[in-house]
């Protein structure tokens, strides 16, 4: 559903935003990543004890958001510059 709602999206749309672009063209880094940014937090919810559900599952979401999306960016843009 997603991807046909994706694909209904005018071309304009996305040249106003071009971190879309970004986000696509790592999408494979981020999608294998992002479990060690799950992990990471999920080792300093222990050190830091936090055991309550919903303030677990908000610090997961921004260790793997906060933490995948960014750097897998900055490593697909070294890894363009690094090929040229």
């Amino acid at each position: 559903f997603l991807y046909g709602a994706v694909l209904k999206v005018p071309k304009k749309f996305w040249d106003k935003l071009p971190i879309l672009f970004k986000i696509d063209r790592a999408s494979f880094y981020i999608y294998l990543y992002h479990m060690l940014a799950v992990l990471l937090a999920g080792w300093v919810l222990v050190r830091l004890g936090i055991v309550a559900q919903g303030i677990a599952f908000i610090i997961r979401a921004l260790f793997a958001y906060g933490l995948t999306l960014p750097g897998c960016i900055i490593y697909q843009k070294i890894k363009k510059a690094i090929d040229k």
